[in-house]
């Protein structure tokens, strides 16, 4: 699973205790598009053998404000960090990564193919603007 961190938490926090279902329906809508347009680009990205990888990449809504992005392709971690002393882990993924790194001596190296990545990447960019969006449109709406 992939978290992005909200910057402006605590003014999520506020509008949600102060606007209530108005709040949590408007950064639904923020973390839904968000969520649809990372698995967008990681399809995009995704290298494409047979297509099965990146048709399988697609989000799943847990809650109201938690979607899950990614794929349920056995080999789609191995694409994505590579194999034997070719993989690479980007900072911060360390635990999602470790379990596919593997033991020993590695005779398979493959190069990484990110793609997951990158869409997190790029998702990080426009997240908090989404959410910082949002809340000033429940401000004008219900402060005139």
């Amino acid at each position: 699973m992939i978290n992005i961190k909200v910057k402006n938490i605590k003014q999520v926090q506020d509008a949600i205790a102060k606007y209530g279902n108005d709040a949590v329906n408007a950064f639904e809508d923020v973390i839904f598009d968000e969520a649809t347009r990372m698995a967008e680009v990681a399809k995009v990205k995704a290298p494409i053998d047979f297509g099965t990888l990146q048709n399988s990449i697609n989000w799943q809504k847990e809650n109201n404000l938690l979607y899950n992005v990614g794929t349920n392709i056995p080999y789609a971690p191995f694409v994505e960090f590579g194999t034997g002393g070719k993989v690479d882990i980007p900072n911060g993924w360390d635990d999602m990564a470790r379990p596919f790194k593997g033991q020993g001596i590695r005779q398979v190296n493959i190069e990484p193919q990110p793609f997951m990545y990158p869409a997190y990447l790029e998702s990080k960019k426009t997240f908090n603007k989404g959410f910082e969006k949002a809340i000033k449109k429940l401000n004008n709406k219900f402060n005139g």
